[in-house]
């Protein structure tokens, strides 16, 4: 049995089967699963396979179910002579091109580029791109952006495949032409949001640069600003060694033995102005009064309760009160630790 048309063996590749004798494998126009054209066929002039195909063709044409059949595909297909004179095309085809009412056949692009605008521009582009097949005298794949004339534009992957006379005479072109505007509208989109997200990134890389700097600036500030914190630490205490004290002393020897005691309060204040001991005992969380802030600082210093009663011009009995009170707020109550070592070792700068 004699079929004489391309039988599909796989997604790359058809046979020729002639008197149920299978030519060898050659490669089909279309392409394979990845996307990618498959290999290139051979030339198309042998003469048995050429005659064969073509007279097939020929015969399909006669036929109304072959012209149902190409009207059924949405790819746009189309068979020229070798002159480029239109023979068929499938309904998909004319209506792009805005023929479906003309009486396209026997006529070229020159021809038919009178009936609309969109002929015009577009099968001059068409004659163009059917000479290069020809010239290659071999498979042509190429993608072709068409302006509609609503202005939207599509994309074609069109498919060229030139047949010959056994004599390399030109016999016949068949065109084969595929929509893929969704497909390379996501592709334009998608390169469009990775341009955005590369943006994206690229100011966040700057915002962290500029985050750094200012951190930088911050640390030096701060490390200059320690810096003069003790450089005037250092002044205060030179001046108040060198222009109090020497006058507390002077004093001394004319006060009484009560009011030495205050005077050496005023001198250890003195010693330790810029300590952050009082500042510690005024914190909201111990929440001591004054009174306790001012018992704790003359405990520091070691002073009795005795002492502290005649300081503070208070009982004793009420100084116990006070330190019992003291303790309990700062933690130490039913605690054998003694609330000088603690105070010392937990205030004291």
């Amino acid at each position: 049995m004699v079929t004489g048309y391309p039988r599909t063996l796989s997604d790359s590749e058809f046979v020729v089967v002639k008197s149920d004798k299978k030519q060898k494998p050659s490669p089909s126009f279309l392409r394979n699963e990845n996307g990618t054209l498959a290999a290139r066929p051979p030339l198309l002039k042998d003469g048995v396979r050429t005659e064969h195909m073509q007279g097939r063709l020929r015969r399909f044409s006669d036929h109304e179910p072959f012209l149902a059949l190409i009207n059924l595909s949405p790819d746009i297909i189309c068979f020229k002579d070798g002159e480029g004179r239109w023979l068929l095309a499938n309904t998909s085809c004319l209506r792009l091109f805005g023929l479906e009412s003309v009486e396209y056949s026997g006529k070229r692009a020159t021809e038919l580029a009178g009936e609309n605008d969109f002929c015009r521009k577009t099968l001059r582009v068409w004659e163009v791109a059917d000479e290069r097949a020809w010239q290659k005298e071999e498979l042509d794949l190429s993608e072709e952006i068409f302006s509609m004339p609503d202005g939207e534009k599509k994309f074609f992957e069109v498919v060229r495949m030139p047949l010959f006379h056994p004599d390399g005479r030109r016999r016949r072109l068949i065109i084969l032409g595929r929509d893929v505007t969704s497909a390379r509208q996501a592709e334009i989109a998608l390169r469009a949001e990775s341009r955005c997200c590369q943006r994206l990134h690229e100011e966040i890389q700057e915002k962290n640069e500029l985050i750094n700097k200012v951190k930088t600036t911050i640390d030096v500030l701060l490390e200059r600003n320690e810096a003069v914190q003790k450089v005037m630490e250092q002044r205060i205490a030179t001046n108040l060694q060198e222009r109090i004290l020497p006058y507390l002393e002077l004093l001394r020897s004319k006060l009484s033995e009560k009011d030495h005691y205050c005077l050496d309060i005023i001198a250890t204040h003195i010693d330790t102005i810029g300590s952050s001991f009082i500042q510690d005992l005024k914190s909201p969380a111990l929440n001591l009064t004054p009174r306790e802030i001012q018992l704790a600082d003359l405990v520091m210093q070691g002073r009795t309760n005795k002492e502290i009663a005649d300081l503070l011009n208070i009982s004793v009995r009420s100084v116990e009160s006070y330190r019992y009170s003291l303790r309990k707020k700062l933690g130490l109550r039913n605690k054998k630790i003694n609330l000088r070592t603690y105070l010392l070792s937990s205030f004291s700068s």
